[in-house]
C-alpha cells in the first residue's frame, strides 16, 4: 500500500476510535444529565398544575419549565452526536420538509443574505425522522447564514444522485457508504471559507469558530446522519464559501402521511403502579405525580424490592414504570421475572437514553417508552393509554 494511501487510512481509523469513543461518553452524560432534568421538570409541571393561574409562583415556574426544557434539546444535540437516537422514523420526502420549514429558513438568514433554492420535485422517500431532518437543515443553514459577515447567498438544493462506494477526500464520515441511490441536501454559502485544520475540526462537540457558539450544532449533524446510515461531504477554501453535501440512501417505499397529533386532557384514573428507579427524587416525582391523577402508586428502588412486590401484589399490580439502567438487576431483567410472576402486568420503560436503545433491551416485553426528562401530564397520560389499553 503506497505511504499516502496507509496515511489516509490510519487518519480513518483514530477518526472511528475517536467517533466511538466520545459517543459512549456522550451517552453516558446525557443519560445522567436526563434523570436530574426528570425531577426538575415533572415537579415543575406538577407544581404549575397547581399554582394560581397568572400568579407570580406560575410565571416563575413556568420558566423553570422552559430552562428545563432548553436543557433537554441541549442532551437530545449530544445524544444525537452519539448517532444513537433515532425517534419516529418514516418514509419522508426530502424536498416537503426543506419546503415546509421555508419560514423558518428565511428567519434564520436575516436580511444580508439573500435565499436561492433549488428544490427537485418527486424525489424518492428516504427513511428518516422528520424532526431530526429539520435539525440538520436548520444547523447547515444558520452555520451558512453565520459564515457571511457582511452580504451574501445561502443556496439550499435537493436532488438524487449516485455514490460509487469509494472514499473521496471531501468525505466526512470515516467509513465509505455503500454505492447506490442517495436524495440529497446541499447548503452553499459564500462566505469567508475553511482552511484545511477547521474543516477536521468542524464537527468535534464543543469546537466552534464563534465566541457564542457551543459547537454543538454541526457535531448534532454528524450524529444524525450516522444514525440515517447516510453520508457528509463538505468542500470548502479561504475566501470560496463552503458546501455542504447530505446523502440519505433512497427508498422504493411511498412517502408516509403521519397521522395529526390532538392533545389530549389532563388524564386520571385509578390502579396500582409500581415504579421501579434507583434515583429516589424520581420515584418521589412518579409517585405524587401519579398520586395526583388518582392512581395508587408503591415504589422499589432496585430489582429485588420489585420482585418481593409483585410477590405479594402480583394480581393488583396493573402497571409496571421501569428505568431502564439500574445497578445490579436491570429493567429488561426486572421486565422478565415480573411478567414471569404477572403475565397480565404492562411495562412502561423510562430511559434517558435514545428509544431504540431502549427497545433493544426489553424488546417484547415493553408496551411503551416514556423518554427522560418528561412533563407531569406526559406521563400521566401514558400510564392512563397503557392501563386502558
Amino acid at each position: 500500500m503506497p505511504e499516502s494511501d496507509l496515511a489516509k487510512l490510519e487518519e480513518r481509523l483514530r477518526r472511528t476510535a475517536k467517533l466511538e469513543s466520545l459517543g459512549i461518553l456522550a451517552g453516558g452524560i446525557a443519560h445522567d444529565f436526563n434523570n436530574l432534568l426528570t425531577g426538575i421538570l415533572a415537579n415543575a409541571t406538577l407544581a404549575l398544575d397547581e399554582a394560581p393561574p397568572g400568579s407570580n409562583q406560575a410565571e416563575a415556574l413556568r420558566f423553570i419549565v422552559q430552562a428545563s426544557e432548553r436543557a433537554a434539546e441541549l442532551t437530545q444535540q449530544i445524544l444525537a452526536w452519539s448517532g444513537k437516537e433515532r425517534f419516529r422514523v418514516e418514509f419522508v420526502d426530502l424536498s416537503a420538509v426543506v419546503t415546509g420549514i421555508l419560514a423558518l429558513i428565511e428567519t434564520a438568514l436575516g436580511r444580508k443574505t439573500a435565499l436561492n433554492l433549488h428544490i427537485a420535485r418527486d424525489l424518492p422517500s428516504i427513511e428518516a425522522d422528520p424532526a431530526q431532518l429539520q435539525q440538520i437543515i436548520m444547523n447547515l443553514i444558520i452555520n451558512a447564514a453565520e459564515a457571511i459577515e457582511s452580504a451574501g447567498e445561502v443556496s439550499v438544493r435537493t436532488g438524487l444522485a449516485k455514490i460509487d462506494g469509494e472514499c473521496h477526500a471531501d468525505d466526512i464520515l470515516p467509513d465509505a457508504v455503500p454505492a447506490g441511490s442517495y436524495v440529497y441536501l446541499e447548503v452553499r454559502d459564500t462566505g469567508r471559507g475553511m482552511d484545511a485544520q477547521t474543516r477536521q475540526r468542524i464537527f468535534d462537540p464543543f469546537f466552534s469558530t464563534k465566541l457564542t457558539g457551543r459547537g454543538l450544532g454541526l457535531a448534532a449533524v454528524l450524529g444524525i446522519v450516522r444514525g440515517h446510515r447516510g453520508a457528509i461531504r463538505v468542500a470548502s477554501a479561504p475566501g470560496e464559501g463552503t458546501s455542504f453535501a447530505v446523502y440519505f440512501p433512497a427508498s422504493s417505499e411511498p412517502v408516509s402521511w403521519p397521522t395529526p397529533y390532538i392533545a389530549a386532557g389532563r388524564s386520571s384514573g385509578t390502579g396500582i403502579v409500581m415504579v421501579v428507579d434507583d434515583e429516589e427524587y424520581v420515584r418521589d416525582t412518579v409517585r405524587r405525580t401519579l398520586d395526583a391523577a388518582g392512581y395508587t402508586v408503591i415504589c422499589a428502588s432496585c430489582g429485588s424490592e420489585a420482585i418481593q412486590l409483585l410477590h405479594a401484589l402480583a394480581t393488583q399490580i396493573e402497571v409496571a414504570v421501569l428505568d431502564m439502567t439500574m445497578p445490579g438487576m436491570d429493567g429488561p431483567e426486572i421486565a422478565r421475572r415480573c411478567r414471569h410472576l404477572a403475565q397480565k402486568l404492562k411495562v412502561i420503560a423510562t430511559s434517558g437514553y435514545p428509544e431504540a436503545v431502549v427497545k433493544a433491551g426489553f424488546g417484547d416485553l415493553m408496551d411503551a417508552f416514556l423518554a427522560k426528562p418528561y412533563r407531569s401530564e406526559h406521563l400521566r397520560e401514558i400510564v392512563h393509554s397503557v392501563i386502558a389499553s
